[in-house]
């Protein structure tokens, strides 16, 4: 699963170039029945940053914490909450037992929406 997302940074990278980083994480759209049990907070190719949250049964705050250690470089796993102001959030998964909502931060929307959607099959919607 965390491939698509290396995946993703790559494509918005290759839109936009290079900008600055950040770091840290955002809400759910949808979701909110289905508990969180972790954020991961990453860096993308110096154009803005990602929150992951992990959410359903499947996951558990140690697993949770190992795929982002795993998955992506950079990155740190916390129990807080991701920070307001990212330009939209991605459901992948969405309703499952081992789903991800995917906050981004720092890139143009547009982008973030065509990239959710086309090459995460996720349903995006703008914060």
């Amino acid at each position: 699963m965390h491939i698509r997302f290396i995946v993703l940074a790559c494509v918005v990278s290759a839109v936009f170039g290079c900008k600055n980083k950040g770091g840290a994480g955002g809400a759910s759209d949808g979701d909110t029945a289905m508990e969180s049990v972790g954020y991961c907070t990453m860096p993308t190719a110096d154009i803005g940053w990602y929150c992951i949250e992990y959410k359903g049964g499947d996951w558990s705050e140690a697993s949770a914490e190992q795929d982002c250690a795993d998955a992506y470089p950079n990155s740190a796993f916390s129990l807080d909450v991701c920070a307001e102001g990212a330009v939209g959030s991605c459901a992948v998964d969405a309703g499952t037992n081992q789903a991800l909502v995917l906050h981004m931060y720092g890139m143009d929307a547009a982008v973030a929406e065509l990239a959710c959607e086309e090459l995460e099959g996720g349903r995006f919607s703008d914060d």
